[in-house]
């Protein structure tokens, strides 16, 4: 698998953090399986399921997952030019902020799906 603008590590910080947001835990199931299969630490996991505040990570990798778990919720439409301008500061690039907002959309779609429909409960 090739790498894009962001690593595989902070990608599945996204997919986590915003499965979790969102209440999905099949979402949040198989991520949990293709961080461990993409190599990033056990220890590194359990940190992201407990919250960016949890994870020994850079600021500036906080600052850009945080913004994430904004990007997600109803009221995304309040960030403005100072957010994105604040993720530059950081020395994130257009191209990583855009991946990075394209991943939670992603996944705001993938567990609305899941969620609704119940996918990956028994019953």
């Amino acid at each position: 698998m090739k790498e894009t603008e962001l690593p595989y590590r902070i990608k599945e910080a996204i997919a986590l953090l915003v499965s979790k947001e969102n209440g999905c835990t099949m979402c949040v199931d198989v991520h949990i399986g293709i961080a461990k299969m993409l190599g990033l630490p056990e220890a590194l996991v359990a940190q992201i399921l407990e919250g960016v505040d949890a994870m020994d990570v850079s600021e500036a990798e906080k600052a850009l997952l945080r913004f994430c778990i904004r990007a997600s919720r109803k009221e995304n439409y309040k960030m403005t030019k100072e957010d994105i301008d604040a993720l530059k500061a950081c020395g994130y690039s257009d191209t990583q902020i855009l991946e990075a907002v394209a991943i939670t959309g992603y996944f705001n779609y993938i567990n609305t799906l899941s969620n609704v429909f119940g996918l990956g409960l028994e019953g």
